[in-house]
């Protein structure tokens, strides 16, 4: 059974999956530093029972339902336990 994802995580893992950036972007739009993301993507990973960023982004988009937002731009909502 995975365990479930922080809300900082969570956030972590569903920006990834929209971008694609690097820990370095993903900490400066969240506002952390690039190390705690670090921290934030092993304990997503570990949690996701994956072994790369690759995996995490495929479990994310395998376990997200495609949302549309009001400027119709595509965004994900994680749907994990």
């Amino acid at each position: 059974m995975r365990r479930k994802l922080s809300e900082r995580e969570r956030d972590v893992a569903e920006l990834l999956a929209n971008t694609g950036w690097s820990n370095k972007r993903l900490g400066e739009h969240l506002g952390i530093t690039e190390r705690t993301v670090g921290t934030h993507m092993q304990k997503v990973q570990l949690k996701m029972h994956v072994h790369s960023r690759s995996e995490a982004i495929v479990y994310v988009w395998s376990h997200a339902e495609i949302i549309e937002n009001e400027n119709e731009q595509r965004a994900i909502m994680i749907r994990l336990g």
